[in-house]
């Protein structure tokens, strides 16, 4: 996937090319993140903004039940199915991860801490857990990784890196 504007490329690689996929709804910036999950492309923006992308009819629609409701930034990611947000309001340096309630059509908060909490840093799922990895307080990079279990839904421990991190290229 690549993306930028209102424009989406996806590569097919059977095909060896790039498609271009009908115009998004609203522009995507940087720190747009993709999910592909059951056959359709999402798309967050790291403002809350919601989209998907239906290859059946090759349309983007507005998820507004998906939107991250908040004005801090905001990490979206897939777990064994779930959608699961990260949450960093930096006045407070109180991060939240929330999960989507499919029944309820919202997002209801798992755990609030002061841990985790920084700009720029990179979200990794593996298997039950979510990984925050590097990133930016204040005006110092960070050297460590804290893990959440989705499962006992709690943190675990933390691991410092070898060298401080920023903006950090990771995937889902």
């Amino acid at each position: 996937m690549a993306c930028g504007g209102k424009y989406t490329f996806c590569y097919l690689p059977e095909k060896d090319e790039w498609k271009r996929l009908a115009d998004g709804l609203t522009k995507k910036k940087g720190y747009t993140q993709m999910i592909n999950h059951r056959d359709q492309l999402y798309a967050f923006s790291s403002d809350g903004t919601a989209e998907r992308y239906d290859p059946v009819f090759d349309c983007w629609s507005t998820l507004d039940h998906l939107k991250c409701l908040t004005t801090t930034p905001c990490k979206v990611t897939l777990v064994r199915g779930e959608f699961y947000s990260i949450e960093m309001n930096m006045s407070s340096r109180k991060s939240t991860i929330k999960r989507f309630n499919v029944e309820r059509c919202s997002w209801q908060t798992v755990l609030s801490s002061h841990e985790g909490c920084r700009f720029f840093s990179c979200v990794v799922v593996a298997d039950n857990h979510l990984y925050v990895c590097g990133g930016l307080l204040e005006n110092d990079f960070v050297m460590k990784a804290e893990r959440f279990d989705t499962r006992k839904q709690m943190r675990g421990n933390r691991k410092h890196a070898t060298k401080e991190r920023v903006g950090v290229w990771c995937g889902n």
